[in-house]
């Protein structure tokens, strides 16, 4: 059957040369569809298979007309091996090979030899998964339909190479089973990121069912890029909400855990073994002070601005040696709201006159 609007059936032993084929037509006679185009083939339909040289041109391929139609392609009618492929090509003339389907069953876009189930080669690095909605789409789904164990899971590693050199592993993301079993009750899985070292990877984060994360190494925060500790954190600035660490206020835990430190509102508590004990809330100032020549048995009285400071509030005065004398005494008191008063007391039998120095206070706050 040659097209589709009229059958020709040259008999066995007929001259073949004696059919004169013209352009589109033979006798005559035009060949292709229903309603053919002048001078062209339209269609070309085969009951059982159709031989073909060396190459069909054509550019429409079609697997039928039926809605469960099935187009089915396959490198050879022999027993396939290695380089049995299915290669789809582009450029001029085919020059460039954009893909290939290995006898394997592997697939690669580009180059020339997939060594997974799908390998793209392109010194762009690039895959676009792209899907225009104003929701959010899963436009990638990795599923793994036999968990049977703790750590079972899903996936994505991220290897590394020079252009002279084997792909080594650079980085691993996996999510995976907590339980042996995942559905229902027992769905719960964890994140993990690893990162390599000399080509060996290792867990640096993991986030737990629980919403806990895991850190196995040092942690630098807000622009740290060398940890010198376990947590590091950067320093502060003067403009709001740029505190380099902030507790907020809560209830505290009703037996102590030791090592923990929690915020009330009013003080910072910190358990060493089974005991809580209040952090100390200080505040502190200093002052040149030059006290007068003070007669014997007498007092004279100057005073340190610490803004806070309420009257009953403890304070620790520190006194410079230089002004330290014989038979007399410093010390001092809150005597009125941001006002330490520091009195030098002369219990002597003679006038004293302390040299100017610079006087330090610690005033406690509970």
């Amino acid at each position: 059957m040659v097209g589709r609007a009229r059958q020709i059936e040259v008999p066995a032993g007929t001259d073949q040369g004696a059919v004169a084929i013209t352009g589109g037509t033979i006798n005559g006679t035009t060949i292709g569809a229903t309603t053919p185009s002048s001078g062209a083939f339209t269609t070309l339909s085969a009951t059982t298979t159709a031989t073909v040289g060396t190459s069909l041109q054509t550019p429409l391929v079609i697997g039928g007309t039926g809605t469960t139609s099935t187009l089915s392609m396959r490198p050879t009618s022999g027993v396939g091996t290695t380089g049995a492929d299915i290669i789809f090509q582009v450029g001029n003339n085919g020059a460039t090979e954009a893909g290939r389907i290995l006898n394997a069953g592997t697939v690669q876009i580009g180059g020339s030899v997939a060594s997974s189930r799908l390998t793209q080669f392109d010194t762009s690095g690039r895959i676009t998964f792209r899907y225009d909605d104003n929701s959010t789409q899963n436009q990638i789904t990795l599923t793994n339909r036999a968990i049977s164990a703790v750590g079972n899971g899903v996936a994505i590693l991220a290897q590394l190479a020079d252009s002279s050199s084997a792909a080594v592993n650079a980085s691993r993301i996996i999510t995976s089973a907590e339980a042996t079993t995942y559905s229902g009750a027992t769905a719960d899985a964890s994140l993990t990121i690893q990162t390599a070292t000399n080509g060996t990877l290792a867990d640096r984060l993991k986030l737990n069912s629980l919403g806990e994360a895991i850190f196995s190494g040092s942690i630098g925060v807000a622009g740290v890029t060398a940890p010198t500790a376990r947590v590091h954190i950067r320093s502060g600035s003067a403009t709001a909400s740029t505190a380099p660490l902030k507790f907020t206020a809560g209830t505290n835990l009703t037996t102590p855990e030791a090592g923990a430190v929690e915020f009330d509102g009013s003080n910072y508590f910190a358990t060493i073994g089974a005991t809580r004990y209040i952090i100390p809330r200080v505040l502190t100032g200093s002052a040149t002070l030059d006290f007068p020549n003070t007669p014997a048995g007498t007092s004279s009285d100057l005073t340190i601005t610490v803004v806070g400071a309420a009257e009953s509030d403890p304070v620790d005065l520190g006194v410079p040696a230089a002004v330290v004398l014989a038979d007399s005494v410093f010390f001092a008191w809150i005597s009125a709201a941001d006002t330490v008063s520091v009195r030098f007391d002369n219990t002597s039998g003679g006038a004293k006159n302390p040299a100017s120095g610079l006087f330090k206070v610690i005033v406690h706050k509970f």
